[in-house]
């Protein structure tokens, strides 16, 4: 499958492009850095561009059979930049007919807030960010896509995906955790699938 990936330099983002060219899919990569990922491999394409200039985003998405989105905060970047990305990236996907879109969001967004201490926490610590989430999944919500929201618990690092569970209903313990590659897993399986079409699963260990 032809997929764009959004966020491809960031900490999941590189997961998900490593993992889907394994999986065999054509990747192109959008980065601000192309410098960053770190990988060459014959079915990947890096895009040199910033989400937050629709122009670009429209570029990259065209062409594609699917988006992937792991945009996030990082040094530099507007607390904003989760829901003023993917509102380009869904004008984009709307403008050429491309009609899958899997995103990372967070546990503790929307209808999880206050589902136990960790969701709590979580807007006593970062709640900019997580505000930020909250609008992406609604304009995510609101448009005519094939759409899954991921919404990972607390992430960790490394090179495997390790065990994980995911669904609407998933209940996270008190401190929860799961890998980034786990997530980029999922996520690349909701490619195949349409078990979580339209919801908002949630992913942990």
């Amino acid at each position: 499958m032809k997929i764009v990936i959004f966020g491809a330099s960031g900490r999941t983002g590189r997961h998900l492009v490593r993992q889907a060219l394994d999986r065999g899919h054509a990747v192109t990569a959008f980065v601000r850095d192309p410098a960053k990922p770190g990988i060459s491999h014959g079915n990947l394409s890096l895009f040199k561009g910033d989400a937050l200039h629709p122009g670009e985003v429209e570029a990259a998405v065209k062409g594609r059979e699917a988006v992937l989105s792991a945009l996030g905060f990082s040094k530099g970047s507007p607390q904003t930049i989760c829901a003023d990305g993917i509102r380009h990236i869904i004008s984009a996907m709307e403008k050429h007919g491309v009609k899958r879109l899997i995103a990372e969001s967070a546990y503790g967004a929307g209808n999880t807030r206050k589902k136990g201490f960790y969701a709590r926490l979580l807007w006593l610590l970062i709640k900019d960010r997580m505000r930020d989430k909250e609008e992406m999944e609604r304009q995510i919500e609101g448009s005519g896509l094939a759409w899954v929201i991921a919404r990972p618990v607390a992430l960790t690092d490394g090179e495997k995906a390790g065990p994980y569970r995911a669904g609407p209903g998933l209940k996270p313990g008190l401190f929860p955790t799961v890998s980034r590659a786990g997530v980029a897993d999922f996520m690349l399986s909701q490619l195949e699938s349409d078990r979580f079409i339209h919801e908002m699963p949630t992913v942990s260990r």
